[in-house]
């Protein structure tokens, strides 16, 4: 998809006033659904790292997370207790192999986080 701000103001300046009345609708505000549930999958999976992986304490995890996604504790919080199906199923999966074995497959799935 394109980004297309400010064509409202590059049609006017290059066309007749009528090309405005044919412009695109302007997109919703928010953020998108999608990128959510994406920085929250790899949210789960940092915090299943981090707490089982590197055994550290809840409240250090929490720091942790909050500088790496720029979300404040309550608000990781929220998202880790909404989504902990999925935290379950994670950690189903990944019990049974050793924590090296587990930063790989991590790695694998989210080539772009540092893994150590």
């Amino acid at each position: 998809m394109q980004t297309r701000r400010g064509i409202g103001v590059f049609n006017m300046l290059l066309f007749d006033e009528g090309a405005i009345a044919t412009l695109p609708k302007p997109e919703t505000k928010g953020r998108d659904p999608e990128l959510i549930a994406k920085r929250d999958e790899l949210l789960l999976f940092r915090f299943y790292y981090k707490s089982k992986v590197q055994r550290k304490i809840y409240d250090d995890v929490l720091t942790e997370l909050e500088c790496e996604v720029f979300l404040s504790k309550v608000m990781l919080q929220k998202i880790i207790q909404s989504k902990a199906e999925i935290a379950l199923l994670i950690k189903k999966e990944y019990s049974s192999l050793t924590p090296l074995s587990i930063r790989r497959e991590f790695q694998k799935k989210f080539p772009f986080v540092v893994w150590d």
